[in-house]
């Protein structure tokens, strides 16, 4: 299953409201058989611009970011159903992409800036951008652009 990232923005509620509501959140994704790995309270923030829902203009609200895995069959409608919480002003799933593997040894890391594999890769792409300037032992007997 691959893992999704749910940003959901609450209006303001009382404490216990707002628990509810986010217990419900939640509720959304076990019910569809994903399972949630971290949970992120960010905060009552300033929203960088006016949302409007349900007529109402919201320009603060509570932020809750979910980390969850569940089928990529489920995402959509999970949003909509998200969506249709009167509590939640707006919501927005993202795909989390897992980081690249990549090799590091002492050995290499001990070794001088120009001799590093990295290093010689970055050298030859930058060497194919370059012009090549004329010279005289390029068989022609002028420089042809020269005024």
């Amino acid at each position: 299953m691959p893992t999704y990232e749910m940003v959901l923005l609450f209006r303001q509620l009382v404490r216990p409201e707002f628990k509810a509501a986010v217990k419900r959140s939640a509720d959304l994704i076990f019910d569809r058989g994903g399972f949630i790995r971290k949970i992120d309270y960010l905060g009552f923030n300033k929203l960088p611009y006016k949302i409007s829902k349900n007529r109402q203009p919201y320009r603060e609200a509570e932020h809750i970011v979910f980390k969850f895995d569940v089928s990529s069959q489920v995402q959509e409608d999970l949003k909509e159903e998200a969506n249709l919480d009167v509590d939640v002003v707006r919501c927005k799933i993202f795909p989390v992409e897992q980081p690249k593997e990549f090799e590091c040894t002492l050995e290499t890391e001990l070794q001088p800036v120009a001799y590093r594999e990295d290093v010689k890769k970055l050298l030859q792409m930058q060497d194919k951008g370059k012009k090549k300037k004329w010279l005289p032992q390029m068989g022609i007997e002028y420089y042809p652009f020269q005024r």
